[in-house]
C-alpha cells in the first residue's frame, strides 16, 4: 500500500512511503500463552531491481506487530516501486517470550521461500503506471583521482584561522549515468582506525560546513547553462584553515528534479558515501631562517671547500707541468738516439765491439757509477776503435791484444734517462780520444744490452 509521506531511514531518503503487510496462518492449536507471546522472524532479502541505483544503500525492513491478529507490518520507500525491485522472504524462527525458546527454521528451499514484487502495479493507491518517469537521485563518493591546490599568494603560517582557497580536481567513475553538474560537500572530519575504512571511505566526516559546485550560472529548469566537462572536472572550495582535517564529498547531480543528496552525521558506516581528505599544514609554509651560527658554518664551510679547490688545482697544474717536461726531455732524449752513432752503419762504428770478444767477470766487482757498476773483464783481440790514433798512447793502446779491461755496465733495468745519458757518456769519450790523465775508453757494446763501456 502506497501512502503519500516521505519516508527517511539511515540516509535513505524517498518522497512517498510503502507499508508491506503480511499475515500468517494460525496454528493447527492455540497456544496456551497468547497470540502477544510469540514473535515471528522473518528474513527478507532483495534479489535485484529492474532500475538499479548504487549512490545509496536500501535499508533492511524491520518488521513488527500489527494491531490486527496475526499480523506483521514493515515500510520501505516508494522509489521501490518505480525501480521495479523484487525480494524474497521467510519466517526464519518463531520465540516465545515468556518460555525464552525459540523454534529455527532450518528447511531452506523454495517452497519455504516466498517472492515478492514491488511495482504499480502491485502497490495498492499506487499514483503510477507501468512505467512511470522516475526522478533518479544525486550520485555520491563516485569519483577518482581526487586532488587539491591552494590558490592563495600569501599564506602566514603563524595565522592559523586565515582563511584557505583550494582547487580540488577529480575524476568521474560514472559510466552509464551522464551528470549535470557536481557538488562539493566539505565539512570537519575525523580519520578512521582500520585501513579498509581508509580505503574505501576515506576519512569520517562528521557534519557539512558548506558545499560547492562547478556551475558558474543555471538555468530555470535547473541544469547548467554552462558547457561541463563531465569527466576531468573541478570545484572551489573556501574558508579552509590549516592544520585541520576536512572531508569532502563528491555528488554528481543526474536529474534537477532530485536533489535529495546522503546524510552525513547519524548515518551507519556502510550507507557513508566516500569523503576525501584535505590537510593544510601550516609548517609547509614556514621559511626556514638561520641564525649566525648556522650563518657561520656555512661560510667557513664554503671558504674551506673553496681552499680545497684551489689547492688541488695548483697541484695539479705542478704536476702536470713536471708530466710536460718529462715528456719533453723523453722526446730529446729520442731524438738524440736517433741521430747517436749507433744508426750509422756497423761498418762505420769502429768503436763498436761484439760481445763475445768481452768477457766480463760478474764474481769481480770493482767499483759502481751513476748508471751501473764496474766489473774486471778480459779483451779478446784488438780494439779497432784507437786503429786511428796518433799519440803515443793512442798507439800503444792499439798494440794492446788480449789483455785485462775494466767493464762499466749499465743496469738491465735502467731505464730510458739513464740510457741516454750512458750513450752520451760513451759519445763524449769518443769524441775525447786518448789522454795520459784520463781513463780511456778501448770500445763500446750498444748494439744488444746491457750497454757496456769498454
Amino acid at each position: 500500500m502506497c501512502e503519500n509521506q516521505s519516508f527517511s531511514e539511515s540516509g535513505y531518503y524517498s518522497n512517498g512511503t510503502i507499508k508491506l503487510i503480511l499475515q500468517y496462518a494460525a496454528p493447527k492449536y492455540n497456544w496456551p500463552l497468547g497470540e502477544k507471546d510469540i514473535k515471528i522472524d522473518l528474513l527478507f532479502h532483495m534479489v535485484s531491481c529492474n532500475v538499479p541505483d548504487l549512490s545509496k544503500a536500501v535499508p533492511a525492513p524491520e518488521f513488527e506487530r500489527s494491531e490486527e491478529p496475526r499480523t506483521l507490518v514493515a515500510e520501505f520507500g516508494a522509489d521501490l516501486m518505480y525501480r521495479k525491485c523484487q525480494f524474497l522472504y521467510y519466517v526464519s524462527g518463531v520465540q516465545s517470550y515468556r518460555c525464552g525458546t525459540t523454534k529455527t527454521n532450518n528447511d531452506f528451499n523454495q517452497n519455504s521461500m516466498k517472492p515478492l514484487k514491488i511495482n504499480c502495479a502491485t502497490v495498492l493507491n499506487s499514483p503510477c503506471d507501468d512505467k512511470p518517469l522516475t526522478h533518479h537521485p544525486p550520485m555520491c563518493g563516485q569519483v577518482e583521482g581526487f586532488t587539491y591546490s591552494i590558490l592563495n599568494d600569501h599564506i602566514n603560517p603563524d595565522d592559523v584561522n586565515s582563511n584557505i582557497t583550494v582547487n580540488v580536481t577529480f575524476r568521474s567513475t560514472l559510466m552509464n549515468k551522464k551528470p549535470l553538474y557536481f557538488v562539493a560537500f566539505y565539512g570537519d572530519a575525523e580519520p578512521f582506525n582500520r585501513e579498509i575504512d581508509v580505503e574505501l571511505l576515506g576519512v569520517n566526516m562528521r557534519h557539512i560546513l558548506g558545499n560547492a559546485t562547478n556551475c558558474p550560472k543555471f538555468n530555470s529548469n535547473g541544469t547548467c547553462e554552462a558547457k561541463l566537462n563531465l569527466v576531468n572536472a573541478s570545484i572551489i572550495i573556501t574558508n579552509l584553515q590549516m592544520n585541520k582535517l576536512y572531508g569532502v564529498t563528491i555528488c554528481a547531480v543526474i536529474d534537477p528534479h532530485n536533489l535529495t543528496y546522503p546524510e552525513v552525521s547519524g548515518v551507519a558506516l556502510g550507507m557513508k558515501s566516500k569523503a576525501n581528505r584535505i590537510f593544510i599544514d601550516s609548517a609547509a609554509f614556514k621559511k626556514q631562517r638561520p641564525g649566525l651560527l648556522t650563518g657561520l658554518i656555512a661560510g667557513s664551510t664554503a671558504t674551506l671547500l673553496l681552499l680545497l679547490v684551489g689547492t688541488f688545482i695548483w697541484i695539479q697544474r705542478k704536476q702536470n707541468a713536471k708530466v710536460k717536461m718529462h715528456q719533453l726531455k723523453l722526446e730529446q732524449m729520442k731524438y738524440n738516439n736517433d741521430l747517436r752513432y749507433t744508426n750509422l752503419p756497423k761498418k762505420q762504428d769502429i768503436w763498436e765491439l761484439e760481445r763475445r770478444n768481452l768477457i766480463i767477470y760478474d764474481d769481480q766487482k770493482l767499483g759502481s757509477g751513476a748508471f751501473g757498476s764496474v766489473y774486471k773483464g778480459r779483451l779478446i783481440g784488438i780494439a779497432k776503435g784507437n786503429k786511428n790514433a796518433q799519440s803515443t798512447l793512442g798507439i800503444n793502446l792499439m798494440r794492446a791484444e788480449n789483455c785485462d779491461v775494466a767493464v762499466k755496465k749499465l743496469l738491465e733495468y735502467a731505464d730510458q734517462l739513464s740510457k741516454s745519458e750512458f750513450l752520451n757518456e760513451i759519445s763524449l769519450m769518443k769524441t775525447l780520444g786518448y789522454h795520459e790523465r784520463l781513463v780511456n775508453m778501448l770500445a763500446c757494446i750498444t748494439e744488444t744490452e746491457p750497454y757496456c763501456l769498454i
